[in-house]
């Protein structure tokens, strides 16, 4: 999978996070809303690495 995808996985996890907890709240559901913020800046490091691969093309 490219960075691309892993970036695009990582922001709907982090974004649809309080909202998934509000339908459902399981350990799943728990764990992404406490670590929303870690996912957002996982997401901007994969988004980098993806612009850097599209800079070197």
């Amino acid at each position: 999978m490219t960075c691309g995808r892993w970036a695009c996985i990582l922001f709907l996890l982090a974004f649809t996070a309080s909202s998934l907890r509000r339908l459902k709240a399981t350990p799943i559901t728990n764990w992404l809303l406490s670590n929303r913020h870690y996912l957002g800046l996982s997401m901007a490091i994969s988004h980098g690495f993806h612009a850097i691969a599209i800079s070197c093309m």
